[in-house]
């Protein structure tokens, strides 16, 4: 039996009609058909989990594995077309999405497909500092929110520690000292946990606290110290403050010192870093007028001596290009008396030749002949006299008395304390300074009346020349 089976092969999936004819001597040829089926092969492709993070793109999904090929053939071979569904999109919350490969071209596979999983993670929470961040400010009373920005979606929380006490505080530091404070922000949909921390310091305010300028009468109670504060912050006053204020002095009621000095103390404060500055307490005599003084009495029943005298006694006079007429022992013949008005008006006794006293509203001041005046020397200028050093007052005899100016030009009356002699000098208004025994506001005080450099000084706390003592402050003792 011949039989005729010519066929081609059958590779690929599918259902074919195959024809045939069979012959063998003694028989008919027999001619017929067939279906032949050939299956697609099942095969399993697993989609490959992927990861990625909250608001990023999703990652380029792939396949794990394949499962069921035959020999060499891939899907890549086979010119398999691969894509993958998932629902998740950027933006969408942490979680898990299920991600599905597609498989089309495969004529000769039926593709099982196991789906993978995308996990979208939570995303690491940022902090952006707070505008009011700083590492070091000075107090001033208030409190400061320095809470960070954050794209966390937890719940938000903070500690703040003093550093240096380790105390825990409940809300926003505001006294001096050095702190930390921790920022968190607990895990969220789409956030995981953190934090952040911030070291800063509070550091103390200035506050300057002076004790006020006082005078006081010799003789007479200190008078109330008091002082006063500059740097108090956010409306705060001295009740702030802790301890006790003291304010000393070293005078006395017998002291006769011309100046003391006013120290404050005693007082502290958590927030403020205090600088101290003492005051001056000015001892003066007491002021009087022209009735204060009287030369001529004494104590009743007393020995006192009679007072001294400014005699201008007699002399040669001699023209003075600056002073005018001067008296060899009496000093500047002055000539008459002129007001503020005339110097105005350009009286005609200007030109006199004459040195003149000039009676102003601010006080007296005398016009020497060339239009110049005497002044002591101070810190700003130079003076009329020869000392180019400061100097309290400026002496000029004048018709036989001794008169003082101050740097500005003006007649000094009454006590007048200068520092060049260290000692204290009396001016009437009237007869210039006095020397000898003169009673002033009912007690009796000596100056020196000799020439030696260091004529009209007052004596204090020694014998006079006539045997008397006079005290500290120069009063007349006239227990001893």
């Amino acid at each position: 039996m011949h039989r005729n089976l010519s066929m081609p092969e059958l590779i690929d999936a599918g259902t074919y009609t195959v024809y045939y004819r069979i012959t063998a001597t003694n028989y008919k040829p027999y001619t017929g058909s067939a279906i032949v089926t050939i299956k697609q092969k099942e095969i399993q492709v697993v989609t490959a989990d992927q990861e990625t993070t909250y608001l990023e793109e999703a990652p380029k999904f792939t396949v794990d594995s394949v499962n069921g090929m035959v020999g060499e053939e891939t899907l890549e071979n086979q010119n398999a077309v691969l894509s993958f569904v998932t629902a998740y999109t950027k933006g969408d919350d942490a979680g898990e999405y299920a991600v599905q490969a597609v498989v089309d071209g495969l004529k000769n596979y039926k593709v099982e497909v196991v789906p993978g999983t995308l996990k979208v993670q939570r995303r690491t929470p940022v902090f952006t500092d707070s505008a009011n961040l700083y590492e070091a400010r000075v107090y001033d009373g208030k409190a400061v929110d320095l809470t960070p920005e954050t794209d966390g979606d937890g719940q938000m929380s903070r500690v703040i520690t003093n550093r240096e006490t380790n105390e825990i505080l409940t809300s926003d530091p505001v006294d001096v000292g050095e702190y930390r404070v921790v920022y968190s922000v607990s895990e969220g949909q789409n956030y995981t946990e953190g934090s952040v921390f911030y070291d800063f310091a509070i550091t103390q305010a200035p506050l300057v606290i002076t004790a006020e300028d006082k005078n006081v009468t010799f003789g007479s109670k200190a008078p109330e110290y008091t002082v006063v504060y500059d740097g108090f912050v956010n409306g705060e006053t001295e009740a702030v403050l802790t301890g006790i204020l003291v304010v000393t002095c070293d005078y006395t009621e017998e002291g006769r010192e011309s100046t003391y000095e006013i120290v404050p103390s005693g007082l502290s404060a958590k927030n403020y870093a205090i600088t101290w500055k003492n005051g001056v307490l000015t001892g003066r005599y007491p002021e009087s007028d022209d009735n204060d003084n009287e030369e001529t009495s004494k104590p009743a029943n007393s020995k006192m001596p009679k007072s001294g005298t400014n005699d201008p006694g007699q002399g040669a006079t001699a023209k003075d290009t600056q002073k005018g007429y001067v008296n060899e022992n009496s000093g500047i013949v002055s000539g008459k008396t002129l007001t503020e008005e005339m110097l105005t008006n350009n009286s005609e006794s200007l030109n006199d030749g004459y040195s003149h006293w000039i009676k102003t509203n601010a006080g007296w001041w005398f016009r020497f002949a060339d239009g110049s005046y005497p002044k002591a020397a101070g810190a700003t200028n130079s003076g009329s006299g020869n000392s180019s050093a400061a100097q309290s007052y400026e002496w000029v005899q004048i018709d036989g008395n001794w008169w003082s100016f101050d740097s500005n030009g003006y007649l000094g009356t009454g006590w007048i304390l200068d520092q060049i002699y260290g000692n204290w000098f009396y001016v009437d208004s009237n007869t210039g300074m006095k020397t000898g025994w003169v009673q002033i506001n009912g007690k009796w005080y000596y100056f020196n009346p000799v020439s030696d450099g260091t004529k009209g000084t007052m004596f204090a706390n020694r014998m006079t020349p006539d045997g008397w003592f006079v005290r500290e402050d120069g009063s007349w003792d006239e227990k001893r």
